[in-house]
């Protein structure tokens, strides 16, 4: 039979609860403080390389926050390194167009003088729901 308490509570140290709890809300204050740094805003202005960079934050958040021998001063260090690493390839985009293409894409026209620019419709990289479309914008 399954032991649910074994799953769920085998030998939880309740004082290791409360220090669980304060090392995250430390990590999430960190974590939003590092983004900040960063300079973005928003989730949509992300390109898939600072996705990598949020993935590989949260990766090293994850340790210290549920684990007594990982401290938190080593997802510090992270932290610095990963940003400083993020600041340096963003100003080699800023001077390399083909840095900047190779890490970001090709850009992808979507609206045009406030027009629906559908001529990439039969491309692979953009998806449309012709349901979801006025009829002025479908073929």
């Amino acid at each position: 039979m399954i032991d649910l308490e074994k799953i769920f509570a085998d030998g939880i140290d309740t004082s290791f609860l409360v220090e669980i709890g304060l090392r995250s809300a430390i990590m999430f204050l960190l974590i939003l403080t590092i983004l900040r740094l960063s300079g973005r805003r928003g989730v949509r202005q992300l390109t898939l390389f600072e996705v990598a960079i949020i993935i590989g934050l949260g990766s090293a958040a994850g340790d210290p926050m549920s684990q007594k021998n990982i401290p938190i001063f080593h997802s510090v260090v992270v932290f610095i390194c990963v940003i400083a690493i993020y600041k340096a390839i963003t100003w080699i985009t800023s001077k390399s167009e083909t840095v900047a293409q190779l890490l970001e894409g090709e850009v992808l026209p979507v609206v045009k003088d406030g027009v629906f620019d559908i001529q990439h419709e039969n491309d692979n990289t953009f998806n449309r729901h012709r349901n979801h479309l006025p009829d002025r914008y479908k073929k």
